[in-house]
Order: C-alpha cells, then sequence, then structure tokens
C-alpha cells in the first residue's frame, strides 16, 4: 500500500538508463517503491535502469 504523505517533498522515478531518451517508466512514492519497481523492470533494458529523486518544483538546468 502507498504511503500518501511521502508525496509531500517530492517524487521517486524510475528511468531507461540508455541516451538520448532516457525513458520514465515509473514515478513512485518512496525510495522502496522505486527500488522493487526497478529491481523487476532492469531485465527488459539492455542498459538497465536508473532512480532518483525529484523534488517537487524541479526544473532541469536551474
Amino acid at each position: 500500500m502507498m504511503d500518501r504523505d511521502a508525496y509531500k517533498d517530492g517524487v521517486w522515478v524510475v528511468q531507461e538508463d540508455s541516451t538520448p531518451d532516457f525513458k520514465i517508466l515509473a514515478i513512485c512514492a518512496t525510495q522502496e517503491e522505486a527500488r522493487e519497481f526497478a529491481d523487476v523492470a532492469q531485465h527488459r533494458y539492455v542498459d538497465g535502469v536508473i532512480h532518483g529523486f525529484y523534488p517537487f518544483g524541479f526544473r532541469h538546468g536551474e
């Protein structure tokens, strides 16, 4: 079950670890949820997957 309070400061994003796209595969409430999804999904992608935390209001390049 998702912890709804986990969204207060940001989200965890799971992405394909392949340039140039870095396709977003999942947006998760917690690091644990992101890790679990990454473990399941990583074998589907040649370069695997990565995950990281993005605070609300994040803008690339700022």
